[in-house]
């Protein structure tokens, strides 16, 4: 299972098209940059290249600020009402980034923000679960991550109302969570490409689909994309709910429990 964050989901996206999926089972995209970020004749969403020129001067004149008030702020949503700034993940923060080379992050803003991810998101056929916050003010929620899992052929689309760009340290109990429910020995890699998972399995979270397209229950919705299989084939469905598709292209819901298998976990997985 390979697993990227922000620039990172870039990165796995871009190996797992470039480099084929013979050797992965599933990947899971956090808060992440696909399919791209600048604004665009053709990604109209995108944030204006003028902001990332800012981010470019502020690294070239005056990292180690920026790097303080970076995480200090948007990063983990320490700028919301409400949220309590944890001083030992924003000093961590900083000093993460000031080990790295100034050239390297300056170069870095326009790789994360310019590179399209289109055709690399369409070329993954093996499921993507991608996982993002709606209040994410690094990586704007609307134009990736719902982009992202449209585009991905077996991509799932999880939302985690309220959570920050930083939802991995922010939220680590959750989020380890959601991953661990996919790094059990039943996630192998089958000859079809899809993952298959026991039928019988319950279902760990109100998964509601109609016509192939998800219906969003309380809590994180969840959306569905299907992959097109002929009428009748038993699928399953980006590798997480076994479906069997009716004549007319509806997905008929099987419930799966991926808690059943958390203690079992022995799938090995990548983090960028």
């Amino acid at each position: 299972m390979h697993v990227g964050h922000s620039t990172g989901g870039g990165e796995v996206i871009r190996y797992l098209a470039r480099h084929g999926v013979d050797r992965a089972a599933t990947a899971v995209l956090i808060s992440a940059v696909p399919p791209i970020m600048v604004q665009t004749e053709t990604n109209p969403g995108g944030l204006p290249k003028p902001f990332f020129d800012g981010l470019q001067a502020q690294v070239a004149t005056n990292r180690a600020s920026l790097f303080w008030s970076f995480p200090s702020g948007p990063f983990y949503g320490y700028n919301r009402d409400g949220v309590e700034p944890d001083p030992g993940i924003i000093a961590n923060w900083w000093r993460q980034g000031m080990t790295g080379g100034a050239k390297a992050h300056y170069d870095g803003v326009v790789a994360f923000s310019q590179t399209d991810f289109t055709d690399d998101l369409r070329a993954v056929q093996i499921p993507v679960l991608v996982m993002h916050g709606d209040d994410d003010q690094v990586v704007p929620y609307a134009d990736c991550g719902p982009l992202s899992a449209q585009l991905l052929p077996k991509g799932i689309l999880k939302t985690y109302p309220g959570y920050p760009h930083g939802m991995p340290t922010t939220h680590a109990d959750v989020i380890n969570a959601d991953l661990l429910e996919l790094s059990g020995p039943d996630l192998r890699p089958r000859s079809s490409g899809r993952i298959d998972l026991p039928p019988s399995a319950p279902l760990s979270r109100s998964m509601g689909v109609e016509g192939g397209n998800s219906v969003p229950t309380r809590g994180c919705p969840v959306r569905h994309r299907e992959p097109v299989v002929a009428a009748g084939e038993q699928a399953v469905s980006n590798g997480f709910a076994p479906r069997r598709i009716d004549g007319a292209g509806h997905g008929l819901v099987q419930g799966v429990d991926l808690h059943a298998h958390l203690r079992r976990a022995s799938t090995p997985v990548d983090i960028c």
